[in-house]
């Protein structure tokens, strides 16, 4: 995922039994805590981690769709150190995990004339010829920032537009999802 790409070791738990085992035997410096999961809610998984005086105290930041203040209290009252909203911007996510952990981020400013010829723009022209179940998948992945799902799709794409893979490649190395957002759009006309 996106974390990965910039340093971060991470490991993902698929529902609040596994984050709480995950929790236990890998003692992670910060948590991002799905409030929906399967078997096991994340209020519950939240509740069992904090029941733990004995580990050092691991960040909590939730993320939860729901858009009501009474959420955000039960999420900090449960023991959260923070609650993030979805769909959350990437920037707000690495915001806030600077804030906790104290990380700061080496930004690369890339070239432009190196940049200009190795790749070429992402173009509406290219991304006209795929399905549009397939634009469909990819403007959700994109918009939630899933980068192993968006690499899946990009996989898809056939041999002959390879043009289309490599400036998709380049987008979601350089975080840049909006741009794939914006033409998507443009495509399905607005």
């Amino acid at each position: 995922g996106i974390l990965t790409t910039v340093g971060f070791e991470v490991r993902e738990a698929t529902d609040g039994m596994e984050a709480i085992a995950l929790w236990e035997s890998w003692s992670p410096h910060l948590i991002l805590m799905d409030l929906r999961m399967p078997f096991m809610d994340g209020y519950t998984a939240i509740r069992r981690i904090r029941e733990n005086r004995e580990k050092r105290e691991t960040i909590i930041i939730a993320l939860n769709a729901s858009v009501f203040e009474e959420d955000r209290e039960k999420v900090l009252n449960v023991g959260c150190n923070d609650f993030i909203r979805k769909p959350f911007q990437q920037q707000e996510l690495f915001d806030k995990i600077a804030q906790y952990l104290g990380v700061q981020y080496c930004y690369q400013t890339v070239k432009e004339s190196a940049q200009k010829s190795s790749i070429r723009p992402l173009s509406v022209e290219a991304l006209s010829a795929m399905s549009p179940q397939w634009l469909e998948d990819m403007y959700q992945a994109a918009y939630y920032l899933d980068a192993e799902v968006m690499n899946e799709l990009i996989e898809q794409i056939p041999k002959s537009n390879v043009s289309l893979s490599k400036a998709l490649t380049d987008c979601v190395n350089n975080f840049n999802c909006d741009r794939i957002l914006e033409l998507i759009r443009s495509l399905e006309g607005g």
